[in-house]
């Protein structure tokens, strides 16, 4: 089967009123949101300057930028927002074709703007205990992990926050928890995304995507509730033959 790129593959487009919201101020943005951590504002940490600090930002700014010559924070881009956005999902309860699989904690988290101040973007860092597979080379056990998310929070050098391109919708991922990870890794950009996580925080194995939860509901899952030790070796299994 032909594998689409997860950047192609559009899972949900909606409305920047129904997805994305862009606030700013003293306070935080007051918006809906399954994931509370996201809206809270810290500072903006600098990337090193080079080529890959700017094929992230216009990656990141393709998907979710404003509009050319518009930066965050001014006041251009007050009520400004974006009208698509993709995820790079997989549908399937336990993805077969991604380019990592780990078992891994979310420790923390940084927010960067992009080069041409259009955006933001969010590098959750996750520790990985247990490597299932890895297409890229890159994994290891112990290691610090980067994974780009899309939007973020920040203070900026004037002493606001903001809030911009957080999905309200979808899977998200909490510091302090465990998941099984599968990852897509951009070349271009040097970094990694999720495809999809299941929950593994409580030794069992709880779905985080709204396709997962439904199959959960519906009682056609056959991962949800499983040892989550003995899914991650078995998949390790699995994937070693392939």
């Amino acid at each position: 089967m032909r594998r689409t790129h997860p950047c192609k593959l559009l899972v949900s487009v909606l409305f920047v009123s129904a997805l994305l919201g862009y606030s700013t101020g003293r306070g935080l943005a007051q918006s809906p949101s399954t994931c509370h951590w996201r809206q809270h504002a810290v500072a903006i940490t600098p990337d090193p300057p080079g080529d890959t600090a700017n094929a992230r930002g216009q990656i990141v700014d393709s998907l979710i930028g404003l509009p050319a010559g518009v930066k965050i924070g001014s006041p251009e881009a007050a009520n400004m927002g974006i009208s698509v956005v993709t995820h790079p999902r997989s549908m399937e309860e336990l993805p077969r074709t991604s380019d990592g699989v780990v078992a891994a904690t979310f420790t923390t988290y940084e927010t960067h703007e992009t080069p041409s101040g259009r955006s933001l973007y969010t590098l959750a860092k996750l520790q990985i205990d247990n490597l299932v597979s890895d297409r890229t080379g890159r994994l290891s056990v112990g290691e610090s992990l980067p994974v780009l998310l899309l939007g973020g929070s920040a203070v900026l050098p004037s002493g606001s926050a903001v809030s911009y391109g957080i999905p309200q919708i979808g899977d998200s991922i909490v510091p302090g928890h465990r998941y099984l990870a599968f990852l897509h890794f951009n070349q271009r950009g040097e970094f990694f995304e999720i495809e999809k996580t299941w929950d593994v925080s409580t030794g069992k194995a709880i779905p985080n995507s709204a396709e997962d939860k439904e199959r959960a509901r519906s009682g056609h899952s056959f991962v949800m509730g499983s040892e989550a030790q003995v899914l991650i070796e078995n998949l390790k299994s699995e994937l070693a033959t392939r």
